[in-house]
């Protein structure tokens, strides 16, 4: 009998028609697929971890897929089901009375975005995609635009590879049919261990469904400053000052001119600008305009240009696009046009088709996501050592760091290439392996990692943090069916 008709009574894509799945935009070399399964449900998720417990397939769930530059979506492990959740879509309930919505594991951004219109709330999107998925852009801890979006993780429903189905926080205390005026779910914590954080970035279980704080829509202004390398230290000191004095909401985003999405007329060779974007959010507009003010005269000592933008204006003064796509962003509107400006690179129209995993003419991504303090001696001295790897192996790198929490920067360091040019492949994952080895020698470590690292940082036989998660792991998940070697010895 096929794999595949173990789990007859759930759609399933057959391992002659899946080949497209191994397509990934940073050409991982393909695995072994024994098919796709779509559950549309959580009877059909449970379903088919019994039959995979039973029968000793490896499943590798995800998502959308779109995990763009860490392996899309190829598992680790070779003769691996994948388990594509995008079919499981429904927004159960936004709950304006207490502030959250549950969804499932499948809903994405503009999905979502366009859930709330309506209403006074948010949640805090990407510069990725609009079609990527809500939640498995928080299980990676990914960085969002102007809020920190994994910080707003209410409550997870997860199906353990045991085959239990866990609810975390206060959740599991209630029904389904409990009254909503009588269901309060926003105290991630619960009773007993938290256990949000033991789903993220782990493979004991499937997510199915989350629970999501929502932000209120409100009035603010976006900080937009631009200093010069030689001000580049002092310009990052300032921003973490003004996080922990309350001055910016503590969402920052810095990247170079030459970034696709800020470049202008194809201006990609690096320059040593530097573009801030942060976001003053005052209480009242009388204490905002105190806040801008203070802001603009710390920040003059060491920006050529300061401004404001208004969340609530189209802004028509500005010749790049990427500030009104800004606004919406900040707004918690999803958009494309970080996907738009990659493909420009190469003269590629990609005409609303955003599969770009299958798309062999856009542009190859590979990218090192390391967890950099946010600290200006710091980020000049990570910038260098990726600026030496980068000269040496004459790839063009672009840099630009994103908040990841008060004290943190994600590191957003990529090279892009040609995916039919097998020697610029070649050298985009040999430059991959050296970025992250080389900050590893100065303690700078990934906050997650590609698919072609992660042997590397979690298969440490003498680390008792990683042996306590093989503990976990033979607990929650003891045939290992999900997702083998997912953070976790393999």
């Amino acid at each position: 009998m096929q794999t595949e008709q173990l789990f007859a009574d759930i759609p399933c894509i057959d391992s002659k028609e899946s080949d497209s799945f191994q397509s990934n935009i940073t050409e991982y070399k393909p695995k072994t697929l024994l098919g796709v399964l779509r559950p549309q449900n959580l009877k059909q998720v449970k379903e088919l971890i019994k039959t995979a417990n039973n029968k000793q397939v490896k499943i590798y769930p995800y998502s959308s897929g779109m995990n763009w530059g860490q392996g899309s979506k190829l598992p680790l492990a070779d003769e691996s089901m994948l388990v594509d959740l995008s079919q499981m879509n429904r927004i159960i309930e936004i709950n304006e009375k207490y502030k959250y919505v549950i969804i499932e594991a499948g809903v994405t951004q503009e999905q979502l975005s366009n859930a709330l219109k309506n209403t006074c709330f948010k949640v805090p999107v990407t510069g990725s995609s609009a079609q990527t998925s809500v939640v498995g852009n928080i299980l990676e801890r990914g960085a969002t635009g102007f809020n920190i979006r994994n910080s707003l993780l209410m409550g997870m429903e997860v199906v353990l590879g045991n085959g239990k189905t866990v609810r975390t926080g206060m959740w599991h205390f209630f029904k389904d049919d409990d009254s909503s005026e009588n269901k309060f779910l926003t105290y991630s914590k619960g009773l007993g261990p938290d256990l949000n954080g033991l789903f993220a970035q782990s493979n004991f279980g499937i997510i199915t469904k989350v629970i999501l704080k929502l932000l209120p829509k409100k009035e603010g202004l976006i900080l937009h400053a631009e200093a010069t390398e030689k001000d580049l230290s002092s310009l990052v000191d300032i921003l973490y000052d003004f996080n922990q004095t309350g001055i910016t909401n503590g969402w920052n985003l810095i990247t170079n001119k030459n970034d696709p999405r800020t470049a202008v007329n194809g201006q990609y060779k690096y320059a040593g600008e530097w573009i801030a974007l942060t976001a003053i959010e005052g209480a009242t507009p009388e204490i905002t305009e105190l806040l801008k003010k203070e802001a603009l005269q710390k920040l003059k000592p060491v920006c050529h240009f300061i401004d404001f933008i208004s969340t609530t204006t189209e802004q028509d003064k500005y010749n790049n696009p990427y500030f009104k796509i800004l606004i919406d962003v900040y707004n918690g509107i999803p958009s494309n046009y970080s996907l738009e400006t990659m493909a420009q690179m190469t003269g590629v129209n990609l005409n609303g088709n955003y599969s770009i995993d299958e798309n062999k003419e856009m542009v190859g991504f590979s990218v090192a996501l390391p967890a950099v303090p946010f600290d200006g001696s710091t980020v000049v001295k990570v910038n260098s050592v990726i600026k030496e790897i980068s000269v040496r192996l004459n790839v063009h790198p672009f840099y630009n760091f994103g908040s990841l929490d008060s004290e943190t920067f994600e590191g957003f360091y990529r090279v892009y290439f040609s995916r039919t040019d097998e020697t610029a492949v070649r050298l985009a994952h040999e430059w991959n392996k050296e970025v992250h080895l080389t900050l590893e020698n100065i303690g700078i470590f990934p906050y997650r990692t590609n698919i072609d690292r992660m042997d590397h940082y979690v298969n440490r036989k003498e680390d008792d943090f990683w042996n306590t998660i093989k503990d976990l792991k033979s607990v929650l998940d003891p045939n290992n069916i999900i997702a083998p070697g997912r953070y976790c010895m393999m």
